[in-house]
């Protein structure tokens, strides 16, 4: 057979097994017999990957049977779309679909369908299958991806692309009870919900992208493919980011915060409405209007990076695929994070750990580094201690200029983002302040101050000797005292200091210290040096 008596067109966007579905109709056949003069060679193994790259003597056969040229049948197979990668696909070597599979967000079996459409024209569209299409624009609605009777998802069929209903609108999944016993739901008479505008702006450019080849990207035009990859990389990070949030995002109700690392990346949300919302946020944060627009948008995601042995950016790189759009946003919006310790690398050595304290005394951070952080001055004092230790060192990371100070990791690394992320000047000002920094800093051993106040932390006679110079001071002030010496004696920082801890210690030894006169505070600097170290 050369020819089947009726021929008919694909309609434009129409997959291709929609497309057989209704050429088997207008010729009154039957799904399984067309598939039959479709395969005479190949049987099911030629029809196994139909909708990805069909083989191309399928291909050909199909155009001696329809008059259908070969390219305008593929426009109708998942191979065409851009943001589908199939190289290295063999569809006779079935192995090779691990291949393509494992670069993440693959269409899998089955499809998302918008009822509307459907009772519409009975077609069942290419795009629908794609794993960013969330929406239909055309009716303004999140497309349903699973049938409300046989709670699968649509055209499951497993064992062949076609459904043996042939073109009806009923869903047709098979209900393993038998050849003839299958899912009889009217799939135009389901009700959709809804989308937000946002949602479909999002799906509006992201069709326009596909249909035009390209779409702007921070202020720099990539192509189509290049724009899906980095929308799905972007989304994959932002759902493993999202439960760490203060306050995650209501898209983000029900996703797991503990999880293998690339889960994301490999696989979308099985929920469309969360599909729809991430890919929309990741689709807002690329299509920025400049980079440091994008890089400030995604600021909020950044600060939730987990703290890890591992860079902020190699800890992204293992949850996600780094496109380049996504690299230039992670890079700018972490710039200063990175660019801070180059310059103090290039720097030499400043001057020796234990010459530094763990926070900088306010009038020396005031003297040398007011004006250049948007953040709080405790948090400067410490930060500027970390970079004078870290200062010619390449090697050392903030954990270990933090231990070199006796100060937390966690402590450590928080407050060099915290710093970096509020630091107002140049990367290239703030090493040249802290090079004169250096040079003021009083020729001590801050290490040695530190274990004197150690000492006194476990001593009590020298609090009762230093309490008769004020009869009012009561003894629970003993550990206000210490902390004023860790924090003055020592230019320690105060969450180091060797007592109990208590809420709102700040305050309390501010308002100590404004109790103090000069005599008392006299007093307690010789009880700090007279102790033994």
């Amino acid at each position: 057979m050369n020819r089947l008596p009726v021929t008919i067109h694909p309609t434009e966007g129409q997959g291709l097994d929609c497309y057989l579905e209704h050429l088997a109709d207008a010729n009154g056949m039957t799904t399984a017999a067309l598939l039959k003069l479709l395969t005479p060679s190949t049987g099911s193994a030629g029809r196994r990957f139909l909708m990805i790259n069909p083989q191309p003597e399928l291909t050909a056969r199909l155009t001696e049977l329809s008059g259908i040229e070969g390219e305008r049948l593929r426009v109708a197979t998942l191979a065409a779309n851009p943001g589908i990668d199939v190289t290295g696909f063999d569809p006779t070597q079935p192995a090779t679909f691990r291949t393509i599979s494992a670069r993440g967000w693959f269409p899998g079996h089955g499809t998302a369908c918008c009822p509307e459409c459907l009772a519409s024209d009975g077609t069942w569209r290419l795009s629908w299958r794609l794993p960013t299409t969330t929406i239909c624009v055309r009716h303004q609605v999140i497309l349903l991806s699973e049938c409300p009777t046989c709670a699968r998802v649509f055209r499951d069929q497993r064992h062949s692309p076609l459904r043996s209903i042939g073109a009806r609108t009923i869903c047709g999944n098979p209900l393993g009870r038998g050849p003839r016993e299958h899912c009889r739901q009217d799939l135009g008479e389901l009700d959709a919900v809804a989308a937000n505008t946002e949602c479909v702006e999002r799906q509006r450019q992201h069709d326009q992208a596909l249909h035009v080849g390209k779409i702007r990207l921070c202020a720099e035009t990539v192509t189509a493919a290049e724009y899906l990859q980095s929308v799905t990389a972007a989304a994959a990070l932002l759902l493993h980011l999202a439960p760490h949030r203060a306050l995650p995002p209501r898209w983000a109700a029900g996703l797991d915060v503990v999880g293998p690392r690339r889960r994301w990346a490999i696989k979308p949300p099985v929920s469309l409405v969360t599909r729809s919302h991430v890919l929309t946020e990741a689709h807002q944060l690329l299509t920025a209007t400049d980079l440091d627009t994008a890089a400030e948008q995604f600021q909020p995601w950044l600060d939730v990076v987990p703290d890890t042995s591992e860079s902020v950016l190699g800890w992204i790189a293992d949850h996600t695929r780094m496109t380049a759009a996504l690299t230039r946003i992670v890079m700018n919006g972490d710039g200063r994070r990175f660019r801070v310790p180059a310059h103090l690398a290039r720097m030499s050595r400043l001057t020796p750990s234990h010459r530094v304290p763990q926070a900088i005394s306010p009038d020396l951070a005031y003297r040398h580094l007011h004006g250049m952080f948007d953040s709080r001055d405790h948090v400067v004092s410490t930060f500027a201690s970390l970079c004078l230790v870290k200062a010619g060192h390449p090697e050392r990371t903030w954990t270990d200029a933090g231990r070199l100070l006796g100060l937390p990791d966690d402590l450590a690394r928080a407050t060099a983002r915290t710093a970096i992320r509020h630091l107002t000047s140049s990367p290239a000002e703030l090493a040249e302040c802290l090079a004169r920094l250096a040079q003021d800093l009083p020729s001590v051993n801050c290490r040695e101050r530190e274990s004197r106040i150690r000492t006194l932390a476990i001593d009590d006679t020298w609090f009762s000797r230093w309490r008769r110079r004020r009869p009012r001071t009561r003894p629970p002030a003993r550990r206000l005292a210490i902390a004023w010496l860790w924090s003055h004696y020592a230019s320690a920082h105060l969450a180091c200091a060797p007592i109990e801890h208590r809420p709102r210690l700040r305050e309390h030894l501010r308002n100590f210290d404004i109790g103090l006169d000069a005599g008392a505070k006299e007093a307690l600097l010789v009880l700090a040096e007279q102790a033994k170290p």
